[in-house]
């Protein structure tokens, strides 16, 4: 009965039982004994006996009836809740996320499998019950038979086991399981429940995790960076890489379970103190800058981020490190070369700005703010320096659209800017030419501004002597022949004026042919100030005597008045007198015909030093600077440009020689003139001459005054290639009372000379022409007669030389000169002279 009935059933079986038998007892006792007491009949108690006996059966029947129907209800209910469990059952199996087998121990086959089982390995549900173990294995696990029947055993014994086991689908491919074993009972029969658990998602993770783990620890290992695990409270090392070895020269072995103030790596171990901190309040810390020191004691800088990590409990520091003690070392090579760069930005002589990409001024160098006077607080931004340094509208639109255009596509596809010629106008008003170069630099714009006024005027003064020097070829050309015809016709005059008396008719016409040639001779010495090679005579000279001569000259009979303010600590010049007065004559006559209604001519001079770096182009030392300022109507830019050349002018009649005769001869005597005017304020003409550093002894005229008692007479030597010259050399000299012998080449005078000398009468003077075309010239001859006789008192005559004999005639051995055109009182004077002074020989 106990398998179809169970502890709760039975009890209530016997609990009925027991209340049915004790109800009968006590109905049997209680009866038997009531009859006994009320009942006296036997007859009725017999009756009523046999009606006890079937009301005992008639209960007995129903108790049994009762129990029956409680039997067939059981058996049905308990039949029910085992179908139900059952199908509960099955559903939970066939639904579980693992793989459920049930298999026979002995055959090793399967009795029952779940749905799962089924989809994992790709089996029919009656396919896998005819199966073995062996069929859903792999054959490759990494566990040994022996290993898998322990495991059973152990099993089977009521201890589950879990393995991890390679299986195989009916497809072929295999797939990694995790295998629990355990015991359990199916149709009274022990058997063994495996539940297999597809890991493969669990590998894949592991194995992920695994190559994670394996490139943290490489990277970890071969990292160049410094790299460290140490505790958070004490510092002591937990693991280092070898990044943290190669930097610090440790090994892991002297570092790992040593503190970092143990071992002194931190230079101030302050600095580790305040990383602790952030880290304890922010649990990170980036971009730290600390010293440390090596194993080897050298410091290195290093950068750290450290970040708070718990190992195994412990609050441990991951510091990242990178040694930058290089970098530190090249951004000081670098703020260095920037400092320097800066240094040669400000010394450098040509004007740097910088602007943002706003159009804001960041910066301006030194240079700029001489140049151009402006500021930052001048000009902040860029518009503003448009405003100041093109004031005119029309040009400042030309200048701007133009940079504007060109700005913006070297924005658009990198093309450089090209430079700009412009004319800026500074603060106090000057207008200077100006290149300016312009490179991107990033979000930048840096702008170069090349002065080149100077240049420009260099390069203007540079054209004009080579003008000049064009002129001088043409003069050269001609001057030879035309000082000997003028010296012709000039002392054919003064030879004849001679003959007259002061009544006679013709002397006024000779006087104005006299007057005529000279002009001719003016106007050759104006072509022979251009003539290459045609230096000055130069002697010690008073500016105050020139200016005056000049003054007095070219204003007598004028509207013009002069102001001449001259110093009288003016220092001397050395100069060819006859030059100076003509380059001063010729100054003055500008002014007067630019002031034809009158005017104020005024004559400064003062003493002047110049520096290395002159804006004039000459060299340092001493000068003169004499300024000649008029009244007039003034000069337009564009006639000041060519003011000095030959030929040009603007005065009806006019030569053109003029100004530019008064260029050459400054420039061949080491000096500079330039002009200063502007249309209807008058112009202004400042000449600077090398001074000789002292005040001058006496006039000109006084220092060349020759003794009056010296009589004319002797014998004079005369070499010319021109015959007319000859012929009136020799007339006047003979008038003059001079023995005179004359021939046409040097050649001939040195033989003339040699002969005179053997016969111990050597002439008292020799005249020599410097130019002989074609044969001996007085330079050869005067060295040849030297040779003979160094007493020898010699004479050089010439009206162009491509040498500098005329102006330092006293080193070529002549003790005087004589410039054709001359006169009879000038060649005079010339021999007079020579006799009184002593040779060069007499001062050895």
């Amino acid at each position: 009965m106990h398998k179809f009935f169970g502890t709760k059933e039975r009890w209530q079986v016997f609990k009925i039982v027991g209340i049915y038998a004790t109800f009968s007892l006590l109905w049997i006792y209680l009866s038997d004994s009531a009859l006994e007491l009320f009942v006296k009949d036997t007859a009725t108690i017999a009756r009523i006996s046999i009606f006890k006996g079937f009301l005992f059966v008639l209960v007995t029947a129903t108790l049994l009836s009762h129990l029956i129907a409680r039997y067939v209800v059981s058996t049905l209910e308990a039949k029910h809740e085992g179908q139900t469990s059952e199908e509960r059952f099955r559903s939970i199996f066939n639904n579980m996320y693992d793989a459920v087998f049930i298999n026979d121990v002995e055959t090793s086959g399967f009795i029952d499998a779940n749905q799962t089982a089924c989809r994992m390995f790709g089996y029919t549900h009656d396919e896998l019950i005819t199966m073995t173990v062996n069929d859903i294995s792999s054959g490759i696990s990494p566990y040994s038979s022996k290993e898998a029947l322990e495991w059973l055993r152990q099993a089977l014994e009521g201890h589950p086991q879990v393995f991890d086991w390679t299986c195989k689908r009916k497809d072929g491919s295999c797939f990694p399981a995790e295998v629990t074993l355990c015991r359990t009972t199916h149709d009274d029969k022990d058997t063994v429940l495996a539940m297999v658990r597809d890991i493969s998602e669990r590998k894949r993770t592991e194995e992920r995790l695994r190559l994670s783990e394996e490139k943290f620890s490489t990277a970890f290992r071969i990292s160049p960076d410094s790299i460290n695990i140490n505790r958070l409270e004490d510092g002591v090392y937990v693991e280092v890489n070898e990044g943290f070895c190669a930097i610090t020269g440790y090994q892991p072995e002297e570092v790992v379970g040593r503190s970092s103030l143990e071992l002194d790596i931190w230079v101030n171990p302050e600095d580790r103190a305040r990383l602790v901190r952030e880290i304890k309040a922010h649990g990170i810390a980036s971009n730290h800058e600390a010293e440390f020191r090596k194993k080897d004691g050298t410091i290195i800088v290093g950068l750290m981020s450290a970040r708070l990590i718990d190992i195994e409990g412990v609050p441990c520091i991951l510091n990242i490190a990178r040694d930058i003690t290089e970098r530190k070392h090249a951004e000081e090579l670098l703020r260095e070369s920037e400092k320097t760069l800066k240094l040669l930005i400000e010394a450098m002589p040509v004007g740097v700005g910088l602007t943002d990409g706003q159009g804001v001024i960041e910066y301006l160098n030194s240079s700029f703010v001489d140049r151009f006077g402006y500021t930052i607080d001048d000009i902040p931004t860029v518009d503003e320096w448009y405003l100041r340094a093109y004031p005119d509208p029309v040009y400042r639109e030309q200048t701007t659209s133009t940079w504007t255009k060109d700005l913006a596509k070297a924005l658009e596809d990198g093309t450089p800017v090209p430079p700009r010629d412009v004319k800026i106008t500074c603060k106090n008003g000057a207008v200077r030419r100006v290149i300016v170069n312009t490179q991107m630099a990033r979000n930048r714009i840096l702008a170069i501004f090349t002065d080149i006024t100077e240049r420009e005027f260099t390069q203007n003064e540079l054209l004009k002597v080579q003008k000049l020097e064009s002129l001088g070829l043409l003069a050269g050309g001609i001057a030879h022949d035309f000082n000997n015809i003028l010296t012709s016709i000039l002392g054919n005059i003064s030879f004849a004026q001679m003959f007259l008396d002061y009544t006679h008719k013709a002397r006024i016409p000779l006087e104005q042919a006299e007057k005529a040639s000279q002009r001719a001779a003016e106007l050759a010495g104006q072509l022979l100030t251009f003539a290459k090679g045609g230096n000055p005579v130069k002697r010690p000279v008073a500016i105050r005597q020139l200016v005056e001569e000049s003054v007095s000259l070219v204003l007598r009979g004028t509207k013009v008045v002069a102001a001449v303010d001259i110093p009288g600590n003016l220092h001397t010049i050395e100069a060819d007198a006859g030059q100076i007065n003509q380059a001063f004559n010729n100054i003055v006559i500008n002014a007067v015909q630019a002031m034809p209604g009158g005017g104020t001519l005024r004559v400064k001079a003062e003493n002047a030093l110049l520096g290395d770096t002159n804006a004039l182009g000459l060299a340092p030392g001493a000068y003169i600077k004499v300024v000649f300022s008029d009244e007039g109507c003034g000069i337009s830019d564009e006639e000041q440009k060519q003011i000095f050349d030959p030929y040009f002018t603007t005065k009806s009649g006019g030569t053109g020689l003029g100004l530019s005769s008064v260029y050459s001869i400054v420039t061949k005597h080491g000096g500079h003139i330039s002009v200063n005017s502007s249309p209807g304020q008058g112009a202004a003409f400042t000449i600077h001459l090398p001074s000789m550093g002292e005040m001058p002894i006496g006039t000109d005229q006084e220092r060349n005054t020759v003794a009056t008692d010296i009589s004319a007479g002797g014998s004079v030597l005369v070499m010319d290639d021109d015959g007319m010259i000859l012929d009136l050399a020799a007339k006047m000299l003979n008038l003059l009372g001079y023995e005179v012998t004359t021939c046409a080449g040097g050649e001939e005078a040195v033989s003339h000379y040699k002969a005179a000398f053997e016969t111990g009468k050597p002439f008292d003077s020799v005249i020599m022409d410097l130019t002989v075309p074609g044969g001996m010239g007085g330079k050869e001859a005067a060295q040849r007669i030297l040779e003979l006789d160094p007493q020898a008192r010699l004479i050089v005559s010439s009206g162009y030389s491509n040498d500098p004999i005329m102006a330092h005639y006293e080193e070529y051995g002549f003790c005087g000169a004589v410039i054709k055109p001359y006169r009879i009182k000038e060649l005079l004077e010339v021999l007079r002279r020579v006799r009184s002074e002593p040779t060069s020989q007499d001062i050895q």
